[in-house]
């Protein structure tokens, strides 16, 4: 099964308090991997963990003005429709946010390691971070976030589907929106480093890019053959695995392609020096 977005909601709460309150989107189904970022303005408290959730990155500041974090869960199939309550611990922070995005297809552990970057430099262009993808059939997806007196009052990415976006108002707010690939990503060390463009130039701004991971195949590809054709060129060869949507062909332990069909033409390869294959398939 290939991934695809589920559902995004976000939320805000700009007077004093704790509490940003957030519903789950009712189609959010079991074993959708669902993600949250939340900011805050300023840093002098911490976010409390929702029962459930996984801390999967942060706290990332930017000086003492903004603080955020990244979470994770897979869903179990209560959530539709309920009521999350995201809090920090004291009510020092006017401003808070919280989005969430879903994705169905994804591995039971579908979280690639998230990256981050914090902004130094005012603009009204934003580059997120890239992060590494090894395996074919993830996603991307991307958050950014600025803040001023107010923030944005738009917040769009170049090329990414833009799933949520949250618009505060006065001064040290923030505008934060979320955005995912929409399709699956090349196999590369520099996937996601999208652009967002804002309406404010301001070097108050914090982004992520993390990658979802595919549900892996009910099995492992076998007959493996590797025919030389020519001093340059090698014939791969396997059987096909059901339900796979692809495979990744790694020539001594580095991924070379990834076609969608049970056979790869290895070729440009130096004469006389030894090869060794491995395929692994992906859904």
């Amino acid at each position: 099964m290939a991934i695809a977005f589920r559902a995004a909601t976000g939320n805000k709460n700009e007077a004093t308090g704790t509490d940003v309150l957030l519903t789950y989107p009712a189609t959010i189904a079991s074993g959708d991997a669902m993600l949250i970022r939340y900011a805050m303005a300023g840093n002098a408290t911490t976010l409390n963990t929702p029962a459930g959730w996984t801390l999967l990155a942060g706290p990332i500041d930017k000086s003492t003005t903004n603080r955020e974090y990244l979470l994770g869960r897979v869903a179990n199939g209560t959530e539709a429709g309920n009521t999350l309550t995201v809090s920090v611990a004291a009510s020092t922070a006017a401003k808070r946010y919280a989005q969430l995005v879903a994705y169905s297809g994804t591995d039971t552990s579908p979280f690639g390691t998230p990256a981050s970057i914090v902004e130094t430099t005012a603009g009204t262009t934003h580059t997120a971070p890239t992060v590494n993808v090894t395996t074919s059939g993830c996603w991307i997806v991307e958050f950014a976030e600025d803040r001023g007196s107010p923030g944005s009052t738009t917040l769009t990415h170049g090329t990414y589907t833009q799933r949520d976006i949250q618009v505060g108002t006065g001064g040290g707010s923030m505008t934060v929106a979320a955005a995912d690939s929409n399709s699956t990503v090349s196999i590369s060390t520099t996937a996601g480093g999208g652009t967002w463009t804002g309406t404010l130039s301001t070097a108050n701004a914090i982004l992520w890019t993390v990658a979802l991971l595919p549900t892996a195949t009910s099995g492992a590809p076998t007959g493996l053959t590797a025919t030389p054709v020519s001093s340059s060129q090698i014939n791969v060869a396997w059987n096909a695995v059901s339900g796979a949507t692809g495979y990744d062909v790694e020539r001594n332990s580095v991924i070379v392609a990834s076609p969608a069909t049970n056979s790869y033409s290895d070729t440009g390869l130096v004469p006389n020096t030894s090869y060794s294959y491995r395929v692994r398939s992906v859904s």
